[in-house]
């Protein structure tokens, strides 16, 4: 019996060995865990350090070598950590789920989502069975689970986080080499006003904001027109500011949409923070021009109105304002009110403001030239004082003074009472009524 003992408390020690041995490997087996990672994060940020990415699709190919998802949801999870600090930055969240046994991560901008629409997807996404994603997940999502109008898919990550950044939501299924994108974004907009300076008595009140969708909606609702075109471009390597184009196609020059187009797309800068200010200076040439070469307006019936003419409108996110062009003298002097008018009085109207410019422009200039009289005698008259002249004029104030003149030929006394006016005053005080003293003259 003790023999059998024995051997059984051998065995045991070989099956299970003591809880110190197990507890030391366990601890360095932590240790080195931590060394790896430790040595791994040094690598990581040097590598961040190093990086000189000058675009998203850069970056991406920088960290992961190639522009596409990766069907493991963990690298994406970690590209999406190195390129626009997924962890970092709190505002950039991806949630990860279970749906029918398979694992989906939800990436999105906190305050760019609409909650009630991601809320009704998630929850019927919920229901979402083993069999029924199992064969193909994508498929089962994109088509019968995802209530929304604005669905697509896209494979390149570079695109997927230029929309999400822009405001949509994008869904990574594991296994799959394809992501969903959902475009329910909201941004925080202020309601619509009449602009400021474009107010108008008789008319409609609304005018543009600073959301781009807003905008574009409020002229569309004018000009029901199928020709009516928006083309959108992107500007700006960081900030990527959302542009349109807009035009009648059948009125509008094509060289000139062309010529705008190609202007735009070539415009090399980080960004637009000014946004429709920046653009202008961007693509129009005025070197030392003084004069406006564009039209800006806040009120969609002004735009409409120009759209009809030929015009191309420029709109810019984030600005309430939309470029007009080409402009000439003759738009930038109308106003809304006139078109709220008869002919008569909308005539009239314009006809006084041009009245208005041209007065202010050259009336006053010839009113000067007719009334100041520039007089050679009069500097002759001031280098011609005695001392005596000097000692009487000592008490007076300088307005006094400069009114102090000398004897002409005829024996009058000339004064000059301003640099630009002369006064004859045969032996009388220019300066009684100003003076306390009364100063004695010379005859």
């Amino acid at each position: 019996m003790t023999e059998q003992r024995s051997e059984q408390e051998e065995s045991n020690r070989d099956t299970f060995p003591p809880s110190d041995m197990s507890s030391g490997q366990e601890h360095a087996k932590e240790k080195d865990d931590q060394k790896h990672a430790s040595s791994q994060d040094k690598i990581t940020e040097k590598k961040k350090q190093n990086e000189k990415s000058d675009t998203i699709e850069e970056s991406i190919i920088y960290w992961q070598n190639k522009d596409e998802v990766s069907k493991k949801l963990d690298e994406t999870k970690k590209t999406l950590q190195r390129v626009v600090g997924l962890g970092e930055s709190f505002d950039i969240i991806l949630r990860e789920m279970v749906f029918g046994e398979r694992r989906v991560g939800l990436f999105y901008l906190n305050g760019f989502a609409k909650e009630e629409v991601m809320t009704l997807i998630l929850s019927r996404m919920s229901y979402l069975d083993k069999e029924e994603i199992t064969p193909n997940a994508l498929k089962s999502l994109f088509e019968r689970y995802i209530p929304h109008l604005q669905v697509e898919r896209e494979n390149k990550l570079s695109s997927i986080i230029n929309k999400v950044l822009a405001g949509s939501s994008a869904f990574f299924i594991d296994h799959e080499s394809t992501a969903i994108i959902v475009d329910c974004k909201s941004f925080p907009v202020r309601g619509l006003e009449e602009p400021s300076l474009e107010r108008v008595v008789r008319g409609a009140r609304d005018g543009f904001g600073e959301t781009l969708l807003t905008n574009v909606t409020l002229v569309r609702r004018r000009v029901r027109d199928p020709g009516l075109m928006y083309e959108m471009v992107q500007v700006g390597r960081r900030t990527r500011t959302d542009v349109c184009i807009a035009y009648i196609d059948d009125i509008a020059d094509k060289r000139q949409v062309e010529s705008v187009r190609n202007k735009i797309k070539a415009v090399n800068l980080d960004g637009l923070p000014h946004a429709d200010k920046q653009l202008e200076e961007a693509i129009i040439n005025k070197f030392w021009n003084p004069y406006p070469l564009v039209r800006y307006s806040e009120r969609p019936d002004v735009v409409a109105s120009h759209l009809l003419d030929g015009s191309i409108v420029i709109f810019v996110d984030t600005s309430p304002s939309v470029i007009i062009l080409p402009t000439t003298f003759f738009d930038l002097c109308q106003h809304a009110e006139e078109n709220r008018q008869t002919a008569f009085m909308g005539t009239y109207l314009r006809s006084v403001r041009f009245i208005g410019i041209f007065a202010s422009l050259f009336i006053l200039p010839l009113w000067l030239l007719l009334v100041i009289e520039t007089r050679p005698e009069t500097c002759r008259y001031a280098n011609n004082w005695t001392a005596g002249d000097r000692e009487d004029t000592a008490h007076l104030s300088v307005p006094h003074r400069r009114a102090w003149g000398r004897f002409d030929a005829n024996g009058s006394r000339a004064y000059t009472v301003s640099s630009s006016h002369r006064v004859r005053l045969a032996g009388r005080d220019p300066c009684r009524g100003y003076c306390s003293k009364d100063w004695g003259f010379r005859q």
